[in-house]
């Protein structure tokens, strides 16, 4: 009997085995490293290209009877449509409040209260505006809300504007205050 006939076969199996095993596992590792590869790189499959000369040959292809489904051309990718870049927002000044009107405007304050300094810090704000105040005096009635009274046409819409403005009220001046100054303004509790 040879060398290898005898009765126990399991090193020569193993023999065998040690040498097929590494082989066998080194081709699997490279086919899936292959595979991986052509799918990463080739994704799209090779088309043959038509001689522009002559007809395509689905062109000339007659369908087979086990076709139920017309054929239909494949779409050409459309182009996608570049995103149109959204408007700014613009920036709309909001109308602030109306400046005063100064120019040519006197003033003179009544104080409307019992506070005895109240005219007096009424007319250094003024001043402090930019008006020029002409005279400071008792007012001959008591008042709630400060009120600024014009005197003339001319006068109203800077009346106006400075009672907006500082939150009193505005009107025509009543019979009894002096045509010589274009504003009154008479203090009221408001102020106090």
């Amino acid at each position: 009997m040879g060398r290898h006939s005898a009765g126990e076969q399991g090193p020569f199996i193993r023999s065998v085995l040690g040498w097929f095993v590494p082989w066998f596992l080194i081709a699997g590792v490279v086919g899936v490293a292959v595979w991986i590869l052509v799918n990463a790189l080739g994704g799209d499959e090779a088309k043959p290209v038509a001689d522009a000369g002559s007809p395509s040959p689905s062109a000339t292809a007659t369908p087979s009877p086990t076709d139920t489904k017309p054929k239909v051309a494949a779409a050409s990718p459309k182009p996608k449509a570049k995103p149109k870049p959204k408007p700014k927002p613009t920036k709309t000044k909001r109308p602030g409040p109306p400046p005063f009107i100064t120019a040519g405007i006197n003033i003179q304050v009544l104080n409307g209260t019992s506070d005895p300094a109240v005219d007096d810090a009424v007319a250094a704000r003024l001043e402090g505006l930019g008006f020029r105040i002409e005279a400071i005096d008792e007012s001959s009635a008591a008042y709630d809300r400060t009120t600024v009274f014009w005197s003339y046409p001319e006068a109203q819409e800077a009346a106006q504007v400075l009672a907006e403005r500082l939150g009193w009220v505005a009107q025509s001046k009543p019979d009894n205050l002096s045509d010589t100054v274009a504003v009154h303004v008479v203090v009221g509790a408001d102020e106090v």
